[in-house]
């Protein structure tokens, strides 16, 4: 299942970079139509400071009309990806569990009275409000977006008060404008990414809650490379159990998915076959990492203690950084290192 999850990761990222262009292509749209209301309405000569308020004002509606349609692209693509995101995450468990355990426990559909066809049909108007509305981090996509709104805004206030007070001609207005809508465009872009990774984790939470039966509980895994965060790293092979015995973690207690922005981590099921029929474990095998092929068990704490000093004081930030940890015995991960990469 590792292997497999990965590989839907991978693709899944050229889903949110699908997502985020449309964003930013409707994000930058408001900013042609706010052009067009600027070069309509700016002054030629001074003006009261009643009509600049009102043109701040028809600049802030017209570009509030586009960003509206910017949220509209991205929960477009969130209903479709649902529908996706859960036939293949039925798939993994239909395909990657040994028909022996399907057989033991009644097939493969969710424990009760629910049946497989119940849970592949496509996805309702409550469960996708459920799903679109659940937090991150304390925050729902929406207010994220009202957020990125209101500052636009202000920004756009600001540059159009700043330009009537230098008299500034309509193709430095309009350059200073263009700036403050590409600014707007990469965090709606942003936005749209991690919401289509949010929305993937949800869906797969779900498929998983309702497979308990064949189900231990799911382990995070994080990317073996350079760009990792170390709160993702030291997540890297924490396991989440849905009946934790003594000195497990309970399923209640996994972090939501993504961490932060552009996050690349992914929960990979944990299967009870051994204990269910005494099915033996499959091997392992081996998962991707930046310089090769790595045991599938490895994780990022050691294979970050297997990298040279270089990568490792990438990874950490600095070499002053690296060199207290390799003096410090690399006993875990440190709290400090590289931010969370902006950009894929």
């Amino acid at each position: 299942m590792l292997q497999d999850s990965l590989t839907h990761r991978v693709r899944l990222i050229l889903r949110e970079r699908t997502a985020g262009r449309a964003a930013a292509k409707a994000w930058l749209q408001a900013g042609v139509q706010t052009l067009s209301a600027v070069r309509e309405f700016w002054p030629s000569a001074r003006i009261s400071f009643s009509e600049q308020r009102a043109l701040s004002r028809r600049v802030g509606d017209v570009a509030l009309q586009g960003m509206g349609d910017a949220v509209a692209s991205v929960q477009r693509d969130m209903i479709l990806l649902m529908e996706r995101e859960q036939a293949w995450a039925m798939r993994l468990l239909d395909q990657d569990i040994p028909n022996e355990v399907w057989e033991f426990v009644g097939g493969p559909w969710p424990a009760g009275s629910r049946t497989q066809e119940e849970l592949v049909v496509p996805i309702d108007d409550k469960v996708a409000a459920e799903v679109l509305n659940t937090p991150l981090a304390g925050m729902q996509w929406q207010e994220r977006f009202e957020l990125l709104g209101a500052e636009q805004r202000a920004r756009l206030r600001r540059t159009i008060a700043s330009g009537i007070a230098e008299a500034a001609g309509i193709p430095e207005i309009t350059r200073q404008i263009k700036n403050d809508m590409i600014w707007g465009s990469k965090r709606a872009a942003m936005i749209a990414r991690t919401e289509v990774h949010h929305v993937s984790s949800e869906i797969h939470r779900r498929v998983y809650e309702a497979n308990k039966k064949v189900l231990n509980g799911k382990q995070f895994v994080a990317t073996l490379d350079e760009r990792t965060c170390m709160e993702c790293g030291g997540l890297d092979g924490s396991s989440y159990f849905y009946e934790p015995t003594q000195g497990e973690a309970s399923i209640g207690d996994a972090p939501a998915i993504p961490i932060h922005a552009n996050c690349r981590c992914v929960y990979v099921p944990i299967t009870k076959w051994a204990e269910m029929i005494g099915l033996s474990e499959p091997t392992r095998g081996t998962r991707a990492s930046m310089n090769g092929q790595v045991p599938a068990t490895q994780t990022f704490k050691q294979w970050l203690r297997q990298q040279p000093a270089k990568r490792q004081d990438v990874v950490l930030g600095s070499h002053v950084r690296g060199l207290a940890w390799r003096k410090g015995g690399q006993k875990g991960l440190p709290k400090f290192g590289r931010p969370p990469s902006p950009g894929r």
